[in-house]
């Protein structure tokens, strides 16, 4: 299953001549477009955040409100306005080949259809990701 992150705040300056999407599926590798450096010396809070909701959700002890408050939905508070995003990160989320990694990428994705993330720190996240699956696969492309 192929996943697809529009960010806001980048643009592709011209037009590109190859379609990423398509020589990142040929390829059966990752790409990554990534405003700044994606090692860091410790995970973003975004993460640690996301691991201790996934954390709970698997042991069904807690529930997402002992970790967070509610994030606005697309079209509230600081989600009024339009943004043209193309900010890309492409993954195979099958690329997690471990139990636990895979259900959190799924999972991730799911919470992220609900709570939308664009505003809590998702671009480090999706860096972290993206670099986490590049270990498990042949190819890394990145366009910038």
């Amino acid at each position: 299953a192929w996943v697809v992150w529009l960010g806001a705040g980048y643009r592709f300056a011209q037009p590109l001549a190859r379609d990423p999407v398509e020589q990142t599926a040929s390829a059966d590798a990752v790409l990554g477009f990534v405003p700044g450096p994606s090692a860091q010396w410790r995970p973003p809070a975004a993460l640690r955040h996301l691991a201790l909701l996934f954390t709970a959700a698997e042991e069904r002890q807690r529930t997402d409100a002992d970790f967070a408050s509610p994030f606005p939905k697309n079209g509230e508070g600081p989600l009024k306005f339009i943004a043209v995003s193309n900010e890309l990160t492409v993954m195979n989320r099958d690329a997690f080949r471990s139990g636990v990694l895979k259900r959190f990428a799924d999972w991730t994705a799911e919470f992220g259809k609900q709570e939308r993330l664009c505003r809590w720190g998702a671009g480090a996240l999706r860096s972290l990701q993206a670099s986490v699956l590049v270990a498990a696969k042949r190819h890394l492309v990145q366009l910038g």
